[in-house]
C-alpha cells in the first residue's frame, strides 16, 4: 500500500446523552460545526473554512461507536457471494445468522482492517469473520417513538385544536447492561492542516457541548460530552488523498459524481432532504428556509473506486444564490489494498 504522509487522521471521542433526531451522519455534524465556527469567529472566517474544505484540506466522517476500548466502523459492502451454511447449523439457525449479518451496520475495527488490507474480498468471507463473535455495537443507534402534544395557541391546551402525535427519535445503546458498556462515540477528521483542526474545529466541538447536535435541541436532544482526541497513524496511512485513484471504503455519505467507476463499486444509496441547521433562524428571518435541496447519496460502508484524473468522488454541494446552503457530501476514503498496491 502506498503511504500517506500529507494527511493526519484525528479521532474525536464523545459521550452521547439522551435522544437524537438522526444517527449523526457527517453532514449533520458538519452543519453544526459551521454554525459554531461562525458564532466563535465570524462570517469571514467561516467562508475561509469552507474554502479549505472545498480545496480538499479537510474531510469528516460520520459518528461511529466505541465499546469499552474497541472501536467500530461501518460494515463494508463487498462483492456479493453466497454465504454457505455449515453442516452443524439448522436451517433456522442459518437464516437467523444471515439476517443478523445483513442488518449489522457496524463491525469491529480489526475485522474491517482485514478488508482494508485486502485479506477479505467478498461478502461471504466477511460473514465468516463475523460468524459466532460478539458484536454489541451492531445496532448501536436504536429507533424509538416519542409521544408529543401539540398545543393549540389560542386555547392553550390540546383539547380544541391541539394534536397528540409520535415522533421517531434515536438513542444510543450497546448490548449488555449499562455497567458493562460505557457509551462512547467517535468521528474522524482527516486534514493536511493540523492547525485547522486544533484552532478551529476543536473550539467548535467544545461549544457544541452546550448547543447540542441536530434537531430538537431546545428540548434537550443532541447532547454530548467531549472526551478527548488523538492522531491515528494506521487510519492516516490508509487515507486515500484527493487526486489519487483507487478503491476505498467511505465512512461518510457522498454525492455520486463522474469520479466513480460504478461498474466496479458496491454501494447502498438513499435520497434525503437536509434541514437548515441554524440557531440564527429567528433572528435573521430565515424561518421560511428550513430545508435544503433533496439530494441522492451513497451511504457509509460503500466500497467505491475513484477514477484517474479526479480530485474527490464527492462534493461540498451548494444550492447557490444569495444565501448558499451547503450539503457536506464528501467521501471519507480509507484505501483498500489491492494486488498492485502490495
Amino acid at each position: 500500500m502506498a503511504g500517506n504522509d500529507s494527511y493526519k487522521v484525528f479521532k474525536v471521542y464523545l459521550r452521547p446523552f439522551g435522544y437524537y433526531t438522526s444517527t449523526l451522519p457527517s453532514y449533520t455534524v458538519f452543519g453544526a460545526l459551521c454554525w459554531a465556527l461562525r458564532y466563535l469567529n465570524g462570517e469571514e472566517k467561516l467562508k475561509e473554512f469552507l474554502d479549505e474544505v472545498k480545496s480538499g484540506s479537510l474531510f469528516l466522517s460520520s459518528l461511529m461507536p466505541v465499546v469499552g476500548e474497541e472501536e467500530y466502523l461501518f460494515r463494508p459492502l463487498l462483492k456479493p457471494k453466497k454465504i454457505k451454511k455449515r453442516s452443524s447449523e439448522s436451517d433456522s439457525e442459518f437464516r437467523s445468522f444471515v439476517k443478523k449479518f445483513k442488518k449489522t451496520k457496524f463491525l469491529r475495527r480489526d475485522v474491517v482492517e482485514k478488508v482494508l488490507k485486502g485479506e477479505i474480498k467478498d461478502e461471504a468471507a466477511l460473514a465468516e469473520e463475523f460468524r459466532g463473535k460478539e458484536n454489541p455495537a451492531s445496532a448501536f443507534f436504536n429507533l424509538d417513538s416519542l409521544p408529543h402534544a401539540k398545543i393549540d395557541r389560542l386555547a392553550g391546551s390540546t383539547t380544541l385544536g391541539g394534536e397528540f402525535y409520535f415522533e421517531e427519535s434515536y438513542y444510543c445503546r450497546f448490548g449488555g447492561s449499562p455497567e458493562e458498556r460505557e457509551l462512547k462515540l467517535y468521528f474522524l477528521v482527516a486534514t493536511r492542516e493540523e492547525e485547522l483542526f486544533k484552532n478551529l474545529l476543536l473550539p467548535a466541538v467544545r461549544l457544541l457541548e452546550d448547543w447540542g447536535i441536530g434537531g430538537n435541541r431546545s428540548i434537550g436532544f443532541g447532547s454530548f460530552e467531549f472526551l478527548d482526541y488523538k492522531v491515528d497513524g494506521e487510519f492516516s496511512d490508509h487515507f486515500l488523498p484527493p487526486g489519487q485513484p483507487g478503491r476505498f471504503l467511505t465512512l461518510s455519505p457522498l454525492l455520486p459524481t463522474r469520479a466513480l467507476n460504478y461498474s466496479d463499486s458496491y454501494y447502498d444509496a438513499k435520497p434525503f432532504t437536509g434541514a437548515y441547521d441554524s440557531p440564527y433562524l429567528v433572528n435573521e428571518g430565515l424561518a421560511s428556509k428550513l430545508w435544503k435541496d433533496k439530494v441522492f447519496t451513497l451511504l457509509e460502508g460503500s466500497v467505491l473506486v475513484r477514477k484517474e484524473g479526479f480530485k474527490t468522488a464527492g462534493k461540498l454541494y451548494s444550492q447557490g444564490g444569495e444565501d448558499p446552503r451547503y450539503h457536506y457530501l464528501l467521501e471519507f476514503p480509507l484505501r483498500i489494498e489491492e494486488e498492485k498496491d502490495v
